[in-house]
């Protein structure tokens, strides 16, 4: 039986279905090789997800209630993923979010290229062995202000070699990257960055790499911030809504 399905199961018989993080002590003491994945034992806990990218991951511009509760679209795809009954668990080294978003757990960074991104997701990797990421990064190599960018075909490169990394500590590990949301900065940059992705993601899935390509440009300038470089709460909702599909899709797919 498909974790989908032992879930559907589940519910008719009135069964409660736990959704959200587990705490440091539940993490410590579940065994590496334990991904949340699914087995023929059945379900092997909560699916754990590392949001992994920059500060479009963190949040930023967010905030409800102060500084810390930046939530971003990870306050929208856990209310999808709820609502669908999933048994998730949001992992990373980094926690924000508003009082309302009980997993708070990311692994977002402010300002951060997609080189250095790939320098945090080694160490995120060996601490939580997710078995989804979703991977976010690009706009800062595209920000000249921001070092250490890189142009379109730099950050391509590097964007490959952090899924190549991702692969090679984890073959089995579900990979959902996206395209990079619209940049006032550097429009031109963005739009041939993401053009990239396409063949890119191609090449790594012929290698054998679970990794699938969604479209975050999708959300469009209207739902820019007055910063020209991250969503209004609307677009950090829209990402949600762009994540949660495939997510659901790399559960079915097992």
């Amino acid at each position: 039986m498909s974790y989908l399905s032992l879930l559907s199961a589940l519910a008719l018989m009135g069964l409660a279905v736990v959704v959200g993080c587990a705490d440091d002590a539940d993490r410590a003491a579940r065994p590496a090789a334990d991904s949340g994945l699914t087995s023929d034992a059945g379900p092997a806990g909560p699916v754990r997800i590392l949001p992994l990218g920059d500060s479009l991951t963190l949040g930023f511009g967010s905030a409800t209630e102060g500084a810390g509760t930046e939530g971003g679209y990870r306050v929208r795809l856990a209310e999808l993923l709820a609502a669908a009954g999933v048994d998730f668990d949001f992992v990373g080294s980094q926690s924000h979010g508003p009082a309302s978003l009980a997993d708070k757990d990311h692994e977002g960074y402010n300002g951060y290229s997609v080189a250095q991104v790939g320098e945090m997701a080694g160490p995120a990797l060996a601490a939580y062995d997710p078995a989804i990421v979703l991977l976010l990064a690009g706009t800062n190599d595209q920000i000249t202000f921001v070092p250490p960018s890189q142009p379109p075909a730099g950050a391509a490169e590097d964007m490959e070699a952090l899924l190549e990394q991702l692969h090679s500590a984890s073959p089995a590990i579900r990979i959902i990257v996206a395209k990079v949301i619209p940049l006032s900065f550097n429009a031109e940059g963005v739009e041939e960055f993401n053009a990239l992705l396409d063949p890119l993601v191609e090449r790594q899935r012929e290698r054998g790499v679970h990794v699938e390509l969604v479209d975050m440009y999708a959300i469009g300038t209207e739902l820019l911030s007055a910063d020209g470089i991250h969503p209004t709460p609307e677009g950090y909702d829209r990402m949600a809504e762009i994540w949660y599909p495939a997510i659901m899709s790399a559960l079915s797919s097992r």
